[in-house]
């Protein structure tokens, strides 16, 4: 809004107004900080999943409701965990930038902590496919997950050198197509902040960064435990609802935007709703964040 007052009140201006010398101690005016919100397609899983909808009609609902951007999770895609075809890709590619929606990203499903060998190379040669999908929808990441919880007998401390190996892997790959590799914490194998930043701190690659997702830090105050993995953070999962004492609370929306423009962080804030109509809640989260931006 700015740039356009600039633009129309600038044709006003006398002509020899822009052939005087620039005064380099005015005061300048400093761009918004660059953060946008995204729609994270799970929020239409089950219309996505049952085929009452589809990741085109997506881009118009971006369109209409005022996002930025969407993440189309690779699982809503003809045919996963195949890829779809580069036509498919492209048009989607195309449609997306007629409307003026950006792809945040997108995300596979993995299992890192499987202590089946062969099972976690499966998943190490579905990452690289979609890390291909990636490059060709210009989406900056691919989100993965360390793995799910474990229920037998294993050490942790031992599945946690697993993962960090696997990850390892995993950004090698992302690396050659120029890819980031988001690890999204799901309240399944990694449970703390403390577990989150070793894994992260492991790796060591600068392909890597957590999908800092809100609603899956159930262990001690979710505000705290943002305030610590915030640095971390190359997208996000912003959900309704966040863990407190145990249970699920509506998230409080102005400690979340305190934390997240008190740090660093530029780039996208996806939204996701579960287990509600999420074309009538989303325009909701999208009113909320936006007054807060």
């Amino acid at each position: 809004m700015i740039r356009r007052r600039f633009l129309k009140s600038s044709l006003l201006m006398p002509v020899f107004a822009f052939n005087q010398p620039f005064n380099l101690n005015a005061t300048t005016i400093e761009p918004d900080r660059n953060i946008k919100l995204s729609l994270n397609a799970y929020s239409f899983n089950a219309q996505l999943t049952s085929g009452e909808t589809n990741l085109f009609e997506l881009i118009e609902f971006c369109k209409k409701q005022g996002f930025d951007a969407l993440d189309p999770t690779g699982y809503y895609f003809p045919g996963y965990p195949a890829v779809p075809e580069d036509e498919y890709i492209y048009e989607f590619k195309r449609r997306a930038f007629l409307s003026g929606i950006e792809i945040s990203g997108t995300g596979v499903r993995n299992d890192f902590a499987n202590p089946d060998e062969q099972k976690r190379k499966e998943d190490l040669e579905l990452i690289e496919a979609w890390c291909v999908v990636a490059s060709k929808l210009g989406a900056p990441l691919l989100r993965v997950f360390p793995g799910k919880e474990i229920k037998d007998d294993r050490d942790k401390h031992e599945v946690m050198k697993q993962v960090i190996i696997e990850l390892k892997k995993a950004c090698e790959i992302g690396a050659k197509y120029g890819v980031m590799i988001a690890m999204q914490n799901h309240n399944d194998f990694l449970k703390s902040s403390e577990e989150i930043i070793q894994i992260i701190l492991g790796v060591n690659s600068k392909w890597l960064g957590l999908h800092l997702d809100i609603g899956s830090l159930a262990q001690r105050d979710p505000y705290e435990e943002i305030k610590i993995l915030v640095k971390y953070a190359i997208t996000w999962q912003i959900k309704e609802l966040v863990w407190e004492n145990g249970k699920k609370v509506q998230v409080d929306y102005d400690r979340l935007m305190e934390i997240i423009t008190d740090s660093d962080y530029v780039g996208y804030l996806p939204l996701e709703t579960l287990n509600v109509d999420p074309e009538k809640r989303l325009p909701l989260m999208v009113n909320e964040m936006r007054k807060r931006l």
